[in-house]
């Protein structure tokens, strides 16, 4: 080529696709252009459901990437617990995952355990968001709800003081979840990261019987509430008042705290959540042979799916349509009979669900020595005045967890009732940032729910239909290792293993990265008019000079991040 002109002497010369050789920049094809595209990234289905509001997409990015450090750091903006939920967290951020449709939904939870567990070892300085304050905020208990409001407040530069009645922190996260699930020390470990921004945490210190609300009050310029559900509900039958009748979170506070914990051999556990799960599979261990009873169908339980399978292959039976009526003693006092009632489903009930029905006649009997009660937990509010509105079910808020006294906040399930850690951690960093705004005299945020990781995408979440699968193949979704079963049943020791390095890899990989630009090159190589360029930051730029509106990089977007308007 020379002054401009390309000479092609034999078919040897030619390009092997269309192609332009020379400059292109001779004709302005952009006065044809009747269409213009523009970048505009979109929302990935797991960002909207991530209860915390963490940016899934954007630390999977960087895991595939071999960015590991980085990516951990990421959550931890959002989420101070990224292996505590990479374990527990029943993932709605892959409920609408469109790899679903072609070889599985992306396994997000394990990749960002892997994140956390990766850098276990490393303990990052605390990074201060703010200046220090002199302004303090109380927290009225240490679990995920307390601890994510702490710990967002003192990156900001509050004081903040955590009171827990408990002699060890970490709420029902120690002490309603077992070992096999979620290990202490890693527990530990995150807990120490939120300590280590100034917070201070007063253990054995109960509100409403070591200090009141009113000092509480007078100590702090404002209060946040998370003490969340520690009081079990009662059976519901004839005979709940026997002392061989005791409530599941009773047995799992004594499990986590070492405590001695008397059980019979029989045990009946009664309920079909995460905590019914949890102490049919925490006594299993301890040499008893449980029993689960369901009022309901396999369908509408509410405990996490894979914790149902977990607990049916270590070979734990459930009896769902089973409902209790009575308990007694007999032999004089030597014998625990328990009768049921079958159930049938009928139409569904105000949670959605069918609701059961007894069937006359088809009562039975069942011999035990105990009888655990797992049928859903409620909050514990009597150290409250009354002069903060409350319901049998939990305090009242607004969108930002504002209660009716303008200094008084309050998240998870004290206030939401919604039943998971990471719910809970959104709903801290929510109340922080609104605690922030009114310490600061300022108006809250606009947004009145969990604030979601958009980072100025817009809000169109990207379905499976808008993916280019051109340029993705079936790859099946990575699952992690367990332990036997004969083993994993006999002690508490954590059943899963987590993901590997070359496993993190591969599944981030798997990523569409729905409506969010991961700089593929596409647009650019398949512009006919080379009006694409990529700028020093690795995005890119349409010159609108050279643009005809073709709409090509659009349709050959795999991930729907363009967009294209009809000029006017």
């Amino acid at each position: 080529m020379s002054d401009g002109k390309i000479t092609i002497k034999t078919y040897r010369d030619m390009p092997y696709m269309p192609a332009s050789m020379g400059r292109m920049t001779i004709n302005k094809t952009a006065s044809w252009r009747n269409a213009e595209p523009y970048y505009e990234e979109k929302a990935p289905p797991c960002n909207l459901n991530c209860p915390a509001g963490t940016d899934c997409v954007k630390f999977i990015h960087l895991v595939a990437e071999g960015k590991y450090e980085e990516g951990w750091k990421w959550i931890l903006n959002t989420n101070p617990f990224p292996a505590t939920c990479g374990r527990v967290c029943p993932h709605p951020c892959e409920r609408d995952c469109n790899r679903g449709n072609l070889g599985g939904r992306l396994n997000v939870h394990m990749v960002e355990r892997f994140l956390a567990d990766v850098n276990f070892d490393k303990i990052p300085p605390p990074e201060f968001l703010e200046a220090k304050k002199s302004q303090s905020v109380g927290v009225i208990g240490s679990g995920p709800a307390g601890l994510s409001c702490a710990y967002q407040l003192a990156r900001r530069g509050y004081k903040v003081t955590v009171y827990e009645a408990l002699p060890s922190s970490g709420g029902m996260m120690r002490i309603g979840i077992p070992d096999y699930r979620l290990p202490k020390d890693v527990l530990d470990r995150e807990i120490g990261y939120i300590l280590s921004f100034g917070v201070d945490l007063k253990l054995n210190c109960k509100v409403g019987q070591n200090v009141s609300f009113e000092e509480l009050q007078k100590r702090h310029e404002a209060i946040f509430i998370g003490t969340g559900y520690h009081l079990s509900r009662q059976l519901g039958a004839e005979g709940q008042d026997l002392e061989e009748v005791i409530p599941g979170i009773e047995v799992l506070r004594k499990i986590a705290l070492k405590e001695d914990v008397e059980l019979g051999d029989r045990i009946i556990v009664v309920g079909g959540g995460n905590t019914a799960m949890d102490v049919a599979r925490s006594v299993m261990r301890l040499g008893s042979k449980p029993r689960v009873v369901y009022r309901r169908s396999r369908e509408e339980m509410p405990a996490i799916a894979e914790e149902i399978d977990d607990l049916i292959a270590e070979g734990i039976p459930i009896d769902f349509l089973t409902l209790p009526v009575k308990v007694h003693l007999s032999n004089n006092g030597s014998a625990l009979k328990v009768e049921f009632i079958r159930m049938e489903l009928g139409e569904p009930d105000a949670s959605g669900r069918r609701k059961p029905i007894p069937i006359a006649g088809s009562n039975f009997v069942i011999d035990a020595d105990m009888v655990i009660t797992a049928i859903g937990e409620q909050p514990d509010l009597r150290y409250l005045p009354s002069d903060v509105k409350s319901e049998s079910w939990g305090i009242l808020v607004d969108g930002y967890g504002r209660t009716n006294l303008p200094n008084v906040f309050s998240g998870g399930d004290t206030a939401t009732g919604e039943g998971t850690v990471t719910h809970a951690v959104g709903h801290g960093r929510q109340a922080a940032i609104a605690i922030d705004s009114f310490l600061k005299n300022q108006p809250p945020p606009e947004c009145e729910t969990i604030s979601r990781s958009l980072e100025g995408r817009n809000s169109h979440v990207v379905a499976w239909e808008e993916i280019n699968t051109n340029y993705f193949t079936l790859v099946e979704r990575l699952e992690p290792r367990g332990m036997p079963l004969p083993e994993r049943v006999k002690n508490f020791e954590e059943i899963y293993s987590g993901l590997t390095e070359q496993q993190a890899l591969e599944e981030a990989q798997r990523c569409f990265s729905c409506g969010t630009c991961p700089e593929c090159d596409n647009c650019l190589i398949f512009c006919p008019d080379a009006a694409i360029a990529r700028l020093p930051g690795g995005k890119y730029a349409i010159n609108y000079e050279y643009c005809k509106g073709c709409g090509i990089c659009v349709t050959e977007c795999p991930r729907n991040a363009i967009s294209i308007k009809v000029l006017k």
